[in-house]
């Protein structure tokens, strides 16, 4: 017994001594300690506000804060270069640092210059935690993500709305179809819509619309023929697809035929231009129109000057059995470039692209320059401005649609889309010719290396 009572002690001891030896160091959490680089449209720029939200005087030369150093970034942990990219509006010097193997870390831009980069070829995927992933409105996730991988982060955006002639449409006596400017309801019908225009086309005659389409090139694309397809539920991409073919696309455009050729819309629709629509309110003839939400905040002048009318913002009417028509919009996005192996420096670029698009940055952005949230806990901002109220309670309900912006050959593809619109409004191709041109064209164009 005592030699088994020996053994165990000399067991111990051999044990304790082994413990004993020198011990480990502790594992050092490590992090990162160099520059990472932010890339954004036209570099560092003076400040038009400070952190509060409070404008600063242009005259004020005194004034020597900075956008970027001065207003978004205080706060952050690392030290960060901002460098100016597409201050031509092209991303001509982006690619050459890219030749040159001088990524940025971080881009932050509009996302029709983004979408080039947002992609396997150039990008780390995006990883957000399902709390993060449910604060961004969905839709406009959507553009972002390719074969279910999250390349760019959505950032505030301006939108497209419709904004119809209230004093109009009450001159006729169908202003009971509006809804009263406090309420937040802005839905109606296809059916709805083509009365009134029918009951000023009766009492004015000659020279009086209900809309104006346009095709003659992509500017203003959005306040042409976009809320039209999101009134029939179609859409134009899907998944970085073309899919403007499905049933509902062509009901879409089959009807903005019949408005044009039935005298709806606006005659010579294939060769005008966004600037017929923009006049559409002060000319004072048009029942609706596509432009942004601000100008329906005040009283517009007629061009004339002989008087002001009242515009409202409204959805895009809806056909039977749609439920949402999703908004045209324009969004910034953010990207991080694949620079490399070195996972600190990754990680420290997800943590600039995440503070750089977080809640309390789009609060600040959407409050100084009147521009709407992708991520839902933004709240609400301007509690005294309805015009912003209504456009955002439209955006959440009915989504954003997918104008293609976020497809890395996106303006090679937008610009297939007018001469689309082009032979349809002028009678030189029928809808199903057009459309089945344009995806032929436009899958070319996506799929071409």
């Amino acid at each position: 017994m005592k030699r088994f009572i020996l053994i165990i002690m000399l067991i111990m001891a051999f044990t304790l001594a082994w413990g004993s030896g020198t011990p480990e160091a502790p594992e050092v959490e490590k992090t990162f300690t160099g520059t990472l680089t932010l890339g954004v449209w036209g570099g560092d720029r003076p400040a038009a506000f400070d952190r509060a939200g409070n404008k600063i005087d242009k005259d004020d030369m005194s004034n020597d804060l900075l956008y970027w150093r001065d207003v978004i970034l205080p706060g952050f942990p690392y030290d960060v270069e901002i460098r100016n990219y597409a201050a031509d509006s092209t991303t001509i010097k982006l690619d050459a640092d890219i030749a040159g193997g001088d990524a940025p870390d971080v881009y932050w831009d509009y996302l029709g210059r983004v979408n080039k980069y947002a992609n396997s070829k150039f990008a780390l995927p995006i990883n957000l935690t399902f709390e993060e992933l449910d604060d961004y409105m969905k839709s406009s996730l959507a553009p972002v993500m390719k074969d279910g991988e999250l390349y760019a982060l959505p950032g505030t955006f301006w939108s497209a709305v419709m904004t119809v002639n209230k004093t109009l449409v009450e001159s006729v006596g169908m202003g009971h179809l509006l809804p009263a400017v406090d309420n937040m309801d802005r839905s109606w019908t296809i059916e709805e819509y083509l009365s009134i225009v029918d009951a000023v086309q009766d009492r004015y005659g000659m020279g009086y619309y209900g809309y104006v389409l346009f095709a003659s090139g992509t500017g203003g694309d959005y306040w042409s023929s976009f809320g039209w397809m999101a009134s029939f539920g179609a859409k134009l991409y899907d998944n970085g697809k073309i899919v403007v073919g499905s049933d509902a696309g062509m009901d879409a455009l089959n009807f903005m035929k019949f408005m044009h050729e039935s005298g709806i819309a606006m005659p010579g629709a294939a060769g005008l231009t966004y600037q017929e629509n923009l006049a559409a309110m002060s000319k004072n003839n048009v029942v609706a129109a596509g432009n942004s939400s601000q100008r329906a905040k005040d009283p517009i002048e007629l061009a004339d000057k002989s008087g002001f009318i009242d515009a409202i913002i409204m959805e895009w009417p809806k056909a039977p059995g749609v439920d949402k028509a999703p908004i045209a919009i324009g969004p910034d996005a953010g990207m991080l470039f694949n620079t490399g192996d070195d996972p600190l420096r990754q990680e420290a670029a997800m943590e600039l692209l995440r503070y750089i698009n977080s809640t309390k940055v789009q609060k600040l952005l959407c409050k100084v320059d009147s521009r709407f949230a992708s991520r839902l806990s933004v709240g609400d901002i301007y509690t005294d401005d309805p015009t912003w109220i209504i456009t955002t309670a439209i955006i959440q309900k009915n989504g954003v649609f997918d104008t293609g912006v976020g497809l890395e050959k996106y303006s090679e593809v937008r610009n297939s889309w007018p001469p689309t619109l082009q032979a349809i409004f002028a009678g030189e191709m029928s809808v199903a010719g057009a459309v089945s041109r344009f995806v032929t064209e436009g899958t070319a164009i996506l799929e071409a290396e």
